[in-house]
């Protein structure tokens, strides 16, 4: 394999006993006929090019050659390991030993209690490092699916961005670039230079025990063109990405009697679903690829979870693929490793297997003992200098890439005036917009509209004050009730909650009900609101987190779900007052045919917004049953969320209605600008070609 900068290294190395048993002949004719079925699959990905505005990679240059030569084995040991850190304010006595004098690689953070913290932490660590024997800069990483306000106690100041899953019910991939860029410019000015994210591990199909809205979709198409601009938009802007949860979805959980989660699908399947996203990203140049705990036997015959074999990290990704990126066993710490393997082998295993960076989680110690054991097994001969050699070279040459071989002290920031960009904010609002979707609405109690409830009656456990706030705003009669217990109760709302809240809604003409949970709506949330649909009131439920909550309610009159975060309510519920604003009609509209029209001269062309417009735009990426299947949003019929529509016929012709006819006199291209007036008043203009021969 060759460098960047032309330098040739042995990815292969030495194997170790166990490493040398895997690649036998049922492995390597396994390995051959997967070869042939996925080299015969098509990738669609998108290779639009976007000029960065505020990142230029570094030039490649010898340096790094130069550094690694200069090197012990114990400073390349340390650089190949990325440490897991605890605190969220200022760090550790123990970190900054880790940083200054062990001279680790990289930190992994995501827990902080401000910007303000985080820019202090981080800033510390790299004054640390710049003071270690080698002065290398760290890789600082997190994973955030959905920006930094995801991990923050305190989100001021950042932009509070959709989720994977919510991005991905837009339909539209361009907001999968928007979103990661955002994040990754506040990233960028917090420190942070590495992302384990997006995360392109199928979403399970109609499983709830498994569901998280950390993942773009249940279909490895839509997951491949959402995650290629997820991918585009982080690197373009100074993040590295890492493509996470390789090699997909275990098919079957860990248990006790079975430590190791497996993926059991045939070979002709795997690089259809699983596979798919990550061969995607490969060609579209993502520069990292974080491998898990999962085995996949069709890949590799000997049953080692993924991240210790060989067969899949330099047989899958390295010599069929030609993945020349950074490769993270994430992680090499995680119980499922721990439980199976003796803390030397699994080392010994990842690194041999092909893995450039070990994820190492836990305490001091353990960090201490990883990078030991790198050191113990090249002493012993068990790991080939070798192959440490060309891990770090790829190190050295990604951290000269996004600029840390010769960076400079970050400048310090003014966090007293640190905000969210207004332009950010907007565009963040407005895919959030896009990606709310209507799961049911009986008796078209959307939108709800000024005149149409008296008096409203919110409860549930995140947001609801908030929710009451912004209600007030358009009509009085608002009263509420926030179960703060539930905050200390993984969330489910306790029986004295349900009572108060049972008595309160009696006098409302309507009944809101905020959820909030990342798998199955925790009891006290479903007794909530079954205790609530038989008083005989609209009830109307806002998903914040998991849409899987309306499949343990079906009874409610309608339902919204925006796909939230499940790591921090402040951050999921910052955009409440937009989430009112679209149950009262002001939503976004799309084009059900953005391929336009087709028609003669003379000949009447229908132009009605109903079968031509969607409005609210948001569709399920993921199955929930029977009733709800992927692509499953309600749309505008006789809800009334188009309020009314002028038609511009690109002719010079023009009218007003929810549906007209027009006839074009001559042949040739018009272009009709649809002018929707949503239910709020608010005017979304969109347009699409007419094309009249004949």
């Amino acid at each position: 394999m060759e460098t960047h900068d032309g330098a040739t290294i042995d990815p292969d190395g030495l194997s170790s006993s166990g490493g040398a048993r895997m690649a036998g002949r049922s492995g390597r004719l396994v390995r051959s006929l997967f070869v042939a079925a996925v080299c015969l699959l098509a990738f669609d990905c998108s290779t639009r090019a976007r000029k960065p505005e505020t990142f230029t990679p570094q030039p490649i240059t010898s340096e790094p050659q130069a550094l690694l030569q200069k090197m012990t084995v114990e400073e390349k040991a340390a650089q190949m390991v990325m440490v897991s850190l605890q605190g969220v304010y200022l760090p550790a006595r123990s970190d900054m030993e880790l940083a200054q004098n062990v001279g680790v690689g990289g930190v992994y953070h995501m827990q902080w209690a401000s910007l303000s913290r985080a820019v202090s932490f981080i800033s510390g660590l790299q004054g640390a490092a710049r003071q270690s024997n080698l002065k290398i800069p760290l890789f600082v990483a997190g994973r955030y699916t959905c920006g930094m306000g995801q991990f923050l106690d305190d989100p001021a100041g950042v932009t509070p961005l959709p989720t994977q899953m919510a991005i991905c019910a837009t339909g539209d991939p361009e907001n999968a670039h928007i979103s990661a860029s955002i994040a990754a410019q506040e990233m960028r000015s917090a420190g942070i230079n590495m992302n384990l994210a997006p995360i392109l591990e199928i979403a399970p199909v109609e499983d709830g025990s498994r569901f998280d809205t950390s993942r773009f979709s249940s279909d490895a198409g839509q997951v491949s063109r959402f995650g290629v601009e997820n991918i585009r938009g982080f690197q373009e802007n100074g993040v590295l990405s890492v493509a996470a949860g390789f090699p997909g979805t275990p098919d079957t959980p860990a248990t006790p009697s079975r430590l190791l989660p497996m993926i059991i699908k045939p070979v002709q399947a795997l690089g259809l679903t699983d596979l798919k996203p990550f061969r995607d990203a490969v060609v579209a140049g993502v520069d990292g690829i974080a491998v898990q705990d999962v085995v996949v036997p069709t890949i590799d015959p000997g049953g080692l979870p993924a991240m210790l074999s060989r067969e899949s990290v330099t047989g899958l990704l390295r010599e069929m693929w030609g993945f020349q990126g950074l490769i993270i066993a994430d992680s090499i710490s995680s119980r499922t490793i721990t439980d199976g393997f003796a803390a030397h082998d699994a080392v010994v295993r990842a690194v041999n297997a092909g893995a450039d960076i070990l994820l190492s989680s836990g305490g001091h110690w353990r960090h201490l003992s990883t990078i030991g054991h790198i050191v113990e097994a090249v002493r012993k001969g068990e790991v080939s200098e070798e192959t440490v050699n060309a891990a770090m070279l790829r190190i050295l040459t990604y951290k000269q890439k996004y600029g840390l071989l010769d960076a400079k002290p970050q400048a310090p920031v003014d966090q007293t005036r640190a905000r969210a960009e207004s332009s950010n904010v907007t565009a963040a609002r407005t895919i959030l917009l896009h990606a709310i979707t209507v799961l049911k609405n009986d008796g078209n109690v959307l939108p709800l509209g000024k005149g149409k409830y008296q008096s409203v009656f919110v409860t549930g456990v995140v947001g609801v004050e908030r929710m009451a706030k912004a209600l007030e705003r358009y009509r009085r009669g608002v009263t509420y009730l926030e179960s703060r217990a539930a905050v200390y109760d993984r969330w489910s709302v306790p029986e004295s909650d349900i009572t108060r809240s049972e008595s309160m809604a009696k006098g409302a003409d309507l009944v809101i009900v905020c959820t909030y949970s990342t798998n199955r709506i925790p009891r006290g949330q479903e007794g909530l609101v079954k205790h609530l649909v038989p008083l005989g009131k609209p009830v109307l439920v806002v998903a914040l987190g998991s849409p899987f909550d309306i499949t343990y309610i079906p009874d409610v009159t309608a339902c919204i779900t925006m796909y939230g975060a499940a790591a921090s309510p402040p951050f999921v519920t910052a955009e409440m007052e937009s989430i009112v604003g679209f149950m009262f009609g002001d939503c976004p509209g799309e084009l059900r045919e953005p391929g336009g029209l087709t028609a003669k001269p003379g000949q009447n062309v229908q132009f009605d917004a109903e079968k031509l417009i969607r409005m609210p735009t948001g569709r399920l990426p993921v199955a929930l049953g029977e009733p709800f299947p992927v692509g499953f949003g309600l749309t505008d019929g006789d809800a009334g969320f188009v309020s009314r529509v002028k038609w511009e016929f690109g002719d010079g012709s023009s009218a007003d209605g929810l549906s007209v006819e027009h006839a074009y006199e001559k042949a040739g291209v018009y272009t009709v600008k649809a002018l929707v007036v949503n239910a709020a008043g608010r005017t979304c203009p969109l347009t699409f070609p007419v094309q009249v021969s004949g």
